[in-house]
This record gives C-alpha cells, structure tokens and sequence, in this order.
C-alpha cells in the first residue's frame, strides 16, 4: 500500500511540474506485485484518498492505473486479496499473471506499451483510453 500510495503522489507532483509548464498530462500506473501487503504504514484508503485527490486535482485530463498480480498461482488467496485491493482503492483495472515466464512477460510488456500509447493519444480527449485488451496471461 505505501508504494502505490508513494507512486500516485510522486505522478501527481509531476503532473503539476508539466502542467505549469503548460503541457498536457495524462498518467498511467502500473503496479507490479508478487503477493500480498506487507507491513505497510497506510491503508487501502490512504491510496484511495491520494488516487481521489490526484484525480480531482486540475493537473492530469484522466489517470489509469492497473494493478498486476504476478505469479498468482501459487496462492490463490493473493489474487483475491489483490482484487480487493483494486476495488478498496478504486483502481481503474486488476490483472493476473499465474506464471512469470518469457512468454507471459512479453505479452505484458506489450500490454504496457499498447496501454501507455493508447492513454498518450488519449491527450486532448478529456478522458482516458478505452481499456487494451490483454492476451490470456495465464499460460
């Protein structure tokens, strides 16, 4: 929780950085993670509250972020638990990977690079992009 806390602070100060210098920001997050929370100072509303704050800030037109489950196989209360998390903190989107091999790992990588393009040409719109659909990670 305090490293997606910390990452979605960090994006809005730069949001407002570029945004005073008259550009157009839009943001997206990933949030890569083997297992669950462990011995976190904040909360899932701690990340709530930053995500509602950054979002109602004036700096960004839309932020996406997306939590991704690696290896989620192996235990299959870390994938419930990541999914709460998703929801608590009102994530925009939650995805597993049962298994982090070459094949599962260049499938996100291409995810990645679609999503951060698609949410760049988003810029101008007044709203995020549409979700990129993601090949079945589950090989």
């Amino acid at each position: 929780f305090d490293a997606a806390e910390n990452a979605i602070a960090a994006t809005g100060d730069y949001a407002k950085n570029l945004s005073g210098n008259d550009f157009s920001v839009n943001a997206i997050i990933f949030i890569l993670t083997d297992g669950c929370d462990n011995k976190s100072v904040l909360g899932t509303d701690a990340v709530k509250k930053v995500l509602a704050k950054l979002v109602k800030s004036e700096h960004l037109e839309s932020i996406v972020t997306i939590l991704i489950g690696v290896g989620t196989k192996y235990d299959p209360t870390v994938a419930k638990e990541l999914n709460k998390f998703t929801t608590d903190a009102q994530l925009t989107q939650y995805i597993e990977i049962d298994d982090a091999n070459a094949k599962t790992l260049s499938k996100l990588a291409a995810f990645v690079s679609k999503s951060i393009s698609a949410q760049s040409n988003a810029i101008g719109t007044g709203s995020a992009a549409p979700s990129v659909s993601i090949p079945n990670l589950t090989i």
